[in-house]
């Protein structure tokens, strides 16, 4: 797996951090948006520390020292932290897996019973939701006009580099 950083189209803004690993036939996959990590500002010289899972970037995100820099800080900060897991959802038509658009995604913690994060009207049909092991969720992806659909998720064996990916398919109401 490597990561790097670019300014490539569809990232967050100014330079993103991208992972990309090797196919079984040893062709690199198309490079993945780290997500979470990213801001509108520039996100470079990413490494990690498998050890303690910890993850380090520099930044010019604003910070404690630079706090009013709407273009980004003139410095770099360096940046630590245990980037927590996602769950990759990728939203399809049950009746021709045509990419949905406009969805509603809530994700639940089913030990608490509270609703950590609600996302309306999705801009994408991939959507992601950060996550985090041990705990236990239910998610629930609706759109008008289409059944919602339900699923639970514990999960376990995962990290930022490796996100759960599920499929969804959301049948139309006749």
């Amino acid at each position: 797996m490597v990561f790097f950083s670019s300014n490539r189209a569809g990232g967050k803004g100014g330079f993103d951090i991208y992972r990309s690993e090797k196919n079984p036939a040893g062709n690199w996959q198309a490079p993945e948006n780290l997500g979470l990590a990213n801001s509108v500002f520039d996100e470079l010289y990413f490494s990690y520390h498998q050890p303690t899972q910890t993850s380090y970037f520099c930044s010019n995100r604003p910070n404690e020292n630079c706090q009013n820099a709407p273009s980004g800080c003139p410095d770099l900060s360096v940046f630590a932290g245990n980037l927590n897991g996602s769950l990759l959802i990728n939203i399809r038509n049950e009746m021709d897996s045509a990419e949905l658009y406009g969805c509603n995604i809530e994700l639940e913690n089913t030990e608490t019973g509270t609703i950590e994060l609600t996302i309306l009207k999705s801009e994408n049909s991939s959507v992601e939701l950060p996550i985090l092991k041990g705990k236990k969720y239910r998610v629930i992806v609706s759109r008008p006009f289409f059944f919602p659909v339900f699923f639970s998720l514990e999960p376990t064996g995962f990290d930022f580099a490796h996100p759960i990916r599920k499929t969804v398919y959301l049948r139309p109401m006749r």
